[in-house]
């Protein structure tokens, strides 16, 4: 069953109170990230909240609510210090907070030759968009082909989305073949492409992959996958969103399933999305990402499958 709450990704109860770390979520050039915090009685009554100071951090947000319930939690305060006292509410048997902060994402937006603007962000050395990509239009205006069905005869660049169903696009993007991803005519913004797979090599180093692991193939890591997803309300329930550190990169890769042949498939159990980079005349490298790991898959996959699409930024 798939949660529909906010992220939970922190449960701890003392002397009767309760702490929910709230998911990650975009804004403009800001986003708001889990963190843990450490909670004191004292004897007058009064609550102690404290967490360790983050360098990046813009501003702290506690939000609370007398119910476990994070659909009812409202905004307690925004502070810019390392700790607060409150009076605990004497009508209620528990409270409940759940508590982020605030950080500039270093990122910001790119536009596709469609118009769609993408929110981006900066993670170690490289920028990359953090929405998948749905255009329909190559970089110099040619339309890329909307096929509905006989994927594994395609030899072109096709697009489709999820189930056939245009309202699943705004979230999941688009799902490509890879024949789109080569095309000459550039499927990326102007400025910005399909990763290779050393890039993305790159991203999973960053994340605390060893550089042994990430160059060898199938499912390879700790819990980089975790860090890699995002969307926590749209994975189906398992280890993947279940990490501590899940969502914790921004990358916000997302569970659109894949198309193969006639039909799409697994929408909430995988994350699937191209390299630029072929293994034979027939296959090419992906990043997969499944609801029941926290790892990530590097596997070469038929040319002809339908895949997401997360774009870098080019190298000046």
């Amino acid at each position: 069953m798939k949660k529909n709450s906010f992220v939970i990704l922190m449960f701890m109860v003392l002397n009767m109170i309760t702490i929910f770390a709230e998911g990650t979520f975009i804004t403009t050039n800001y986003r708001d990230r889990n963190m843990d915090v450490q909670i004191e009685i004292l004897d007058d009554g009064d609550v102690k909240l404290s967490w360790s100071a983050v360098p990046e951090a813009v501003s702290y947000k506690i939000y609370s609510g007398d119910t476990p319930n994070p659909d009812n939690f409202e905004l307690f305060i925004e502070l810019d210090s390392s700790h607060l006292f409150h009076q605990f509410t004497p009508d209620s048997e528990r409270e409940f907070y759940h508590m982020t902060y605030t950080y500039n994402t270093g990122g910001g937006t790119v536009t596709d030759i469609d118009g769609n603007v993408y929110q981006t962000l900066i993670i170690g050395n490289q920028e990359w968009m953090i929405e998948n990509l749905k255009v329909t239009h190559y970089r110099n205006g040619d339309p890329i082909p909307y096929v509905t069905d006989n994927w594994f005869e395609l030899t072109t660049g096709a697009y489709s989305y999820y189930h056939h169903d245009s309202t699943n696009i705004e979230i999941y993007g688009m799902l490509y073949n890879w024949y789109a991803v080569d095309d000459a005519r550039g499927l990326a913004p102007e400025g910005w492409h399909v990763p290779t797979d050393e890039e993305i090599i790159e991203l999973e180093m960053y994340l605390g992959m060893e550089e042994s692991v990430a160059n060898s193939t199938g499912w390879r890591g700790t819990n980089e996958g975790s860090k890699l997803a995002g969307g926590y309300d749209l994975w189906n329930s398992s280890n993947l969103i279940d990490d501590p550190e899940f969502g914790s990169s921004g990358f916000n890769l997302l569970p659109g399933g894949y198309h193969a042949d006639e039909w799409t498939y697994y929408l909430g159990y995988h994350g699937t999305f191209w390299s630029s980079i072929e293994v034979t005349s027939s296959y090419a490298w992906t990043r997969r990402l499944e609801y029941t790991r926290k790892d990530v898959r590097r596997h070469d996959y038929d040319k002809n499958f339908g895949f997401s699409v997360r774009c870098v930024k080019d190298m000046e």
